[in-house]
């Protein structure tokens, strides 16, 4: 079933329009970590598929449209050769430890040549695990592993204790805390011996208020920080990036910016406000961008019958609702609209290949048919590939069917490179 959402846009001639547009599928956003605004941003998303190589970084600031160069990091890097695990088994954490233990394991599974290694933190800091191969941890009984006296968290001595496993292997080390630590500059000793080293942190807070000491752990040497449970260490571990890049809109006049995060079919979307206070103005503008925002993300025109390319009426509403959004825009660049087609995984390859085509083409005629205006049409199919859901189920591939619609600006902005870690 689909649910239909209408949502009011000004209009330049000041008639009444809607924008009729479908709820869009629920996707995993992006974090955004927006302190060091205008020098840097940090942003991070789970996504095992993730290609930088073909990623494209989009910002969207008012009617400012910039595609920006950013460095892209894999919290477990391909090349790191061992993953040293820093338990803190202190008495606040032990209603944890149990599925601690099995996401360790569960972690494991899902990694292969590397070392694993467990230091298990109380009153001092144990080595429950010396390093062995992945693929052995899943028959160990960790129940049976050493446990420290819990009456403690001698942080600061399990990294150092960390750090002398890893060696000058390339290496990282992931804290699971509950965020019972306090300030101290042993912690921060180690802290700054890890990032001489080149060797992240990464701290996985499972409980209690985010704490800023720890926040900073993972920030000094590039590994990441997570207080929330949006998303499993399993997929944080083995599907985590981090992107950072610079705003190419750097006035502190507490503008919105959006983000959009694209490569192949797959995008994440996040926005955030720039610090400052926006005269009112500013407001209007933001809520009524001459450049709608939902183009540059791509809207999703839904062609939910099996073999069908025609444009049925809910199809025709909502291409309808681009042809508005198109006209309502007043901006000085040339522009033209990417069409893509996709199909689910009923059916043949060659089949599916010539259907998202038509699709596309479709969808294309439609707008090309009822706009005034003479508009440029980048069309592509890409069949079954890509789907925006496993193709497990009829509602799912019926989400599959679809055009994907979005605007591109033809404009001197930056040149989109990547730099993967």
């Amino acid at each position: 079933m689909i649910i239909l959402l209408f949502l009011g846009c000004a209009n330049p001639r000041d008639k009444a329009r809607s924008i009729f547009l479908p709820v869009k599928i629920r996707q995993r956003a992006i974090t955004v970590d927006s302190q060091d605004f205008p020098d840097r941003i940090t942003l991070f998303f789970c996504a095992e598929n993730f290609a930088p190589n073909s990623a494209e970084l989009c910002e969207i600031v008012q009617d400012s449209v910039n595609f920006i160069q950013f460095s892209a990091t894999k919290i477990i890097p391909d090349s790191l050769k061992i993953l040293v695990f820093l338990q803190d088994c202190s008495g606040s954490m032990k209603s944890h430890i149990a599925k601690l233990n099995n996401t360790i394991k569960n972690i494991a599974d899902n990694l292969r040549d590397i070392k694993i290694a467990l230091v298990r933190v109380g009153k001092e800091p144990i080595v429950a695990l010396e390093p062995v191969d992945a693929s052995s941890v899943s028959s160990l009984n960790f129940d049976e592993l050493e446990y420290p006296s819990p009456k403690g968290t001698k942080l600061n001595t399990g990294i150092a204790t960390a750090l002398e496993i890893i060696g000058t292997t390339k290496g990282a080390i992931v804290i699971l805390t509950d965020g019972s630590v306090g300030r101290s500059n042993k912690i921060l000793q180690q802290v700054k011996i890890a990032q001489s080293r080149g060797i992240q942190l990464t701290v996985i807070q499972v409980s209690g208020v985010e704490n800023d000491i720890l926040k900073s752990v993972s920030a000094i040497t590039g590994g990441f920080f997570s207080a929330e449970n949006n998303s499993s260490l399993e997929e944080i571990l083995t599907g985590g990036w981090n992107i950072s890049y610079t705003p190419a809109i750097t006035d502190t006049n507490g503008a919105i910016h959006n983000v959009v995060l694209r490569w192949g079919a797959q995008k994440r979307t996040t926005s955030y406000r720039a610090p400052g206070s926006p005269p009112t103005e500013i407001e209007v503008v933001d809520n009524n961008s001459s450049i709608p925002t939902e183009l540059i993300e791509g809207v999703n025109v839904p062609f939910m019958e099996p073999g069908n390319a025609n444009i049925l009426p809910l199809t025709k509403a909502i291409l309808d609702s681009i042809i508005e959004m198109i006209d309502q825009m007043d901006i000085a660049s040339e522009f033209k609209l990417a069409v893509a087609g996709y199909t689910c995984d009923l059916g043949s390859e060659e089949f599916n290949n010539d259907l998202s085509f038509r699709r596309a083409k479709s969808a294309a005629n439609y707008i090309r048919q009822n706009y005034s205006r003479n508009i440029k049409f980048d069309i592509n199919s890409y069949g079954e590939s890509d789907p925006l859901l496993p193709n497990t189920c009829e509602e799912n591939r019926r989400a599959n069917r679809r055009v994907e619609i979005r605007l591109i600006i033809d404009s001197d902005g930056n040149q989109i490179t990547k730099t993967v870690f």
